[in-house]
């Protein structure tokens, strides 16, 4: 390994001499000032064991010790980053690591009917209840037209 390829003293501003293709325009200089200054006296998202043990662990999971479960969204938004939400991906993932899966078949049933009923509001335009939609006789078709593998009906198999 050359001098070039080896890596850079890290320190928190190592960040800012790191090519920047993604990078948005701040209209309001002053406002980012402030944004990052009040980052800067904010408590580290993860402390230092925690990232040596991660480092640890994923070179356990890169000599085929340990598998790597990755939990979370691809596009989280700040406001969804609440101690609840990261309570629960973790307790998801928890349960996998543990082989003691959680049974959210009543919370999951509900999060259905209630995306149903949101669809059929976003449909009609209005607001809809559930015994509103059953009595109209609302018809849902459990036909999801899934394609096949030719080996019969069902989904396809990869």
């Amino acid at each position: 390994m050359d001098s070039s390829d080896s890596p850079r003293r890290w320190s928190p501003d190592s960040w800012r001499a790191k090519p920047a293709a993604q990078m948005p325009t701040y209209r309001d200089a002053d406002a980012l000032q402030r944004a990052l200054a009040r980052l800067a006296r904010l408590p580290p998202l993860v402390t230092s064991w925690e990232v040596e043990t991660l480092k640890r662990e994923l070179g356990d999971a890169a000599r085929g010790r340990r598998f790597v479960l990755q939990g979370g969204d691809c596009s989280e938004n700040f406001e969804d980053c609440e101690s609840g939400a990261i309570t629960n991906i973790q307790k998801f993932c928890d349960s996998i690591r543990n082989n003691t899966p959680i049974d959210n078949t009543l919370e999951s049933a509900h999060s259905t009917m209630t995306s149903i009923l949101g669809r059929m509001a976003a449909y009609t335009g209005n607001e809809v209840s559930w015994d509103e939609m059953v009595s109209a006789g609302a018809k849902l078709d459990p036909k999801l037209n899934l394609p096949t593998d030719g080996r019969g009906d069902g989904p396809e198999r990869v």
